[in-house]
């Protein structure tokens, strides 16, 4: 059986799917949102703590879906500065640099 792959989904950091959740948030109660994604509000409070419980791949396929055609501009700002913290930390890893880091 092949590897289940979930494409962007697989590489957005927990803060920017927490910065995604709160986008949407500007447009929606939490307990619209919850109903527009078909999950609890309690899971979208949680998905609020950057050290919570994070959206599933699934899930935030739809909250990615609804921040871009509710927010275009602002969902790429975020997932291009997401990108760029990654290619940061490759970078790092590759000079040697393997600390974890929590920024």
């Amino acid at each position: 059986m092949k590897p289940r792959h979930d494409g962007i989904c697989e590489y957005l950091s927990r803060k920017v799917r927490v910065e995604l959740v709160s986008l949407l948030l500007e447009h929606f109660s939490m307990r619209a949102l919850a109903s527009e994604l078909g999950v609890s509000h309690a899971a979208v409070e949680g998905w609020l703590d950057v050290d919570g419980p994070h959206p599933s791949n699934q899930n935030l396929r739809l909250i990615l879906e609804l921040a871009f055609s509710l927010q275009p501009s602002e969902t790429m700002q975020l997932l291009r500065a997401d990108l760029r913290k990654h290619v940061k930390l490759v970078k790092e890893f590759s000079r040697g640099n393997r600390g974890v880091t929590t920024s």
